[in-house]
């Protein structure tokens, strides 16, 4: 779907696929804000905020979780629905720094390019993504790509065997193509 998308001529109608700072900048732009948005909380965290106070200091916070996993040995504050019983980050210290490497050496390379066009006239990122020259170009979007597939939470929720593999695989063409582009 995204390399159908990213094929299309500009202007050309159809889906698009858009970056968490790009939806919320769209609700700004349609007059929601952020005291609009819905509260969401980690599965179970309610069962936390259920046992402390409104000061809630980290001991609290420790001392309630330890008696609800007293409680309930299936009570968990880490992991995902699909993992249930995996922690994303025991075990993972390979593919997390992957993914924070490759997101600093992005951040860095493109960052002060988009800042220089921002400064040049853009109101803000997604006016700059309409009129930008960066963003429009191929080594801009395919760097983007590595960027965002190797935060995939597949790489971090399975951190072994062929997902590891993948995420290994995600960082190098990640690296290579940041470092050889920007």
């Amino acid at each position: 779907a995204w390399y159908d998308m990213s094929a299309r001529k500009p202007g050309e109608l159809g889906v698009v696929g858009l970056t968490g700072t790009e939806y919320l900048e769209l609700l700004a732009a349609a007059g929601y804000h952020p005291e609009n948005y819905p509260v969401c909380q980690a599965k179970g965290q309610y069962q936390i905020w259920q046992r402390v106070s409104e000061t809630a200091t980290p001991k609290a916070i420790a001392r309630a979780i330890a008696e609800l996993k007293r409680e309930d040995p299936n009570f968990r504050v880490a992991g995902v629905a699909s993992a249930q019983a995996l922690t994303w980050a025991k075990g993972n210290d390979p593919v997390l720094a992957s993914m924070q490497k490759l997101s600093n050496l992005f951040h860095q390379k493109v960052a002060p390019l988009l800042t220089t066009e921002a400064a040049n006239g853009h109101q803000s990122f997604s006016d700059l993504d309409q009129h930008s020259t960066i963003t429009r170009q191929l080594s801009y979007r395919r760097a983007l790509l590595y960027h965002l597939l190797l935060q995939t939470s597949c790489f971090h929720c399975w951190g072994q065997g062929m997902w590891t593999d993948y995420a290994r695989i995600l960082y190098s063409r990640g690296k290579e193509n940041i470092s050889n582009n920007f």
